[in-house]
């Protein structure tokens, strides 16, 4: 591997700090603009094809979506057991004892509504 294809391996991760960290661009502009720089490297400094591109994104994409969906699909069905055992009552009793302070308390209750 020579110095130009790591310069260019480098260059979209280099690219989305700089947009989010320095010039303070939103997340979804950065990352639509590291997409855009990222498929120009891939098919003219790498000779990628468009297939192949277009299968890396997808493949990226379900990469990136699967545990996302996991942990909110694990979340869900944590909170239907909790309420269908009456335990979440039991949560709600304890947090409401958490301090004599009623903004406290509405902050912890409103967790449960």
């Amino acid at each position: 591997m020579n110095g130009l294809n790591i310069i260019l391996a480098v260059t979209p991760v280099v690219l989305l700090i700089v947009l989010l960290g320095f010039l303070k661009v939103s997340g979804d502009k950065s990352a639509f603009i590291t997409l855009i720089v990222t498929i120009l490297i891939a098919s003219f400094g790498f000779d990628f094809s468009i297939e192949s591109i277009g299968l890396s994104m997808i493949y990226g994409t379900l990469k990136a979506i699967f545990p996302i969906v996991l942990i909110i699909i694990a979340a869900i069905y944590s909170y239907n057991v909790l309420v269908f055992t009456k335990k979440m009552e039991v949560l709600k009793f304890q947090f409401s004892n958490i301090s004599k302070d009623k903004t406290i308390q509405l902050l912890t209750n409103s967790l449960f509504w």
